[in-house]
Order: structure tokens, then C-alpha cells, then sequence
């Protein structure tokens, strides 16, 4: 494997890994509004 597919895909990792965290974060709002 090499070092630079290994860093694309940290990065996507690490960006999906943002977006769940947002997607995560907005559902207790969701309910707390409720």
C-alpha cells in the first residue's frame, strides 16, 4: 500500500468522520426541541 493512498484515504475517513460527528451533534437538538 502506498503512503499516499493510505493518506487519501485518512482523509476521507477523517472527513466522513466530521460530517457523523454534525450529524450525530443534530439529532439530540432535534429532540431536545421536541
Amino acid at each position: 500500500i502506498g503512503a499516499m493512498v493510505l493518506s487519501k484515504m485518512e482523509k476521507v475517513h477523517w472527513r466522513e468522520l466530521l460530517q457523523y460527528r454534525r450529524y450525530v451533534r443534530k439529532i439530540p437538538e432535534e429532540q431536545h426541541g421536541t
